[in-house]
């Protein structure tokens, strides 16, 4: 069934909203998918606060347009046309989506917006590969704690070799 006119600029309204609140987009392909995966794909993604959904190539162009935010070549895209929507973390849905790519090949990553600019596949793939902000976060408190577990370690030794000698000491003057 057609979409109506309303309905239609509903959705480049809604389209428009995600883009004006987003941190990064990923242009996905979703050609092949089963349904059951391609909902757990969505349920996956809502989790981190990620929002999936299918566009029409040329809805999305208007929407683009009116926010005045890189010009795609929608029309060269194969396949059906879906957008992650990150509005929190920079890294996590290419890490999301290319960890479910892995797994289903259908998915197939086209690009992305970033930063008001169109980047390519091979850039969301390298963003995934970057470690969350969780994970930097965890490995500078590993950085912060070493230097002091490693001092007290060292001063523990001290004192223990000093009760070693000081026992000997004891067991000497015993005899």
């Amino acid at each position: 069934m057609a979409k109506t006119k309303e309905r239609k600029q509903d959705e480049i309204k809604s389209l428009k909203d995600k883009l004006e609140r987003m941190k990064i987009s990923v242009l996905t392909s979703y050609t092949g998918l089963k349904v059951k995966d391609l909902n757990h794909l969505r349920q996956e993604l809502r989790k981190e606060g990620i929002d999936y959904r299918a566009a029409k190539k040329s809805l999305l162009k208007l929407a683009l347009q009116e926010k005045k935010l890189p010009e795609i070549d929608l029309k060269s895209l194969q396949g059906s046309l879906a957008l992650a929507f990150g509005y929190e973390d920079e890294v996590m849905t290419p890490k999301l989506l290319e960890k479910f790519r892995k797994d289903h090949k259908q998915l197939q990553i086209l690009g992305g917006i970033y930063d008001s600019q169109f980047i390519t596949k091979e850039k969301i793939i390298a963003l995934a590969k970057i470690p969350s902000h969780q994970e930097l976060l965890s490995q500078l408190v590993w950085v912060i704690k070493s230097p002091i577990a490693s001092f007290s370690y060292v001063l523990r030794a001290n004192l223990q070799g000093l009760v070693n000698v000081l026992n000997q000491i004891k067991e000497k003057v015993k005899t």
